[in-house]
Order: C-alpha cells, then structure tokens, then sequence
C-alpha cells in the first residue's frame, strides 16, 4: 500500500472511531447518577465483548471451511 493509501485508510478507521466513542459517550453522559453511568457503561462493554465473540466464532467457521 502507498503511504497516502494508509494515511487515508487510518484517517477512516480513526473518524469512524471517533464517532462511535463519541455515541457511547453521549449515551453514558444522558445517565442521571454516577452509579447508572457505570451500569450504562458495563453493559455496553458486555454487549461489544459478546458482539466480538460472535463475529470470531463466524470467522473460525468461514476459516476452518476454506
């Protein structure tokens, strides 16, 4: 890859990061106590981990087929 084609590869990945955090973040800062924060943030980090563990078992099944 060019370097400008990795420069603008990363500048995606990092906008498209940047907008999700920034959707959590949103979320998180709509909790009305400290303690729904925290709760608000465990179960997004729940659901991403078990989204996460998904899309591997998918890929090892599509891997182990080809």
């Amino acid at each position: 890859m060019r370097d400008a084609a990795l420069r603008a590869r990363w500048a995606h990945e990092h906008a498209r990061r940047k907008w999700a955090y920034g959707i959590v973040r949103e979320h998180l800062s709509e909790q009305p106590t400290t303690s729904a924060i925290r709760t608000a943030a465990r179960l997004w980090a729940r659901d991403i981990l078990h989204l996460a563990d998904e899309l591997v078992g998918e890929r090892m099944k599509t891997e182990r087929h080809e």
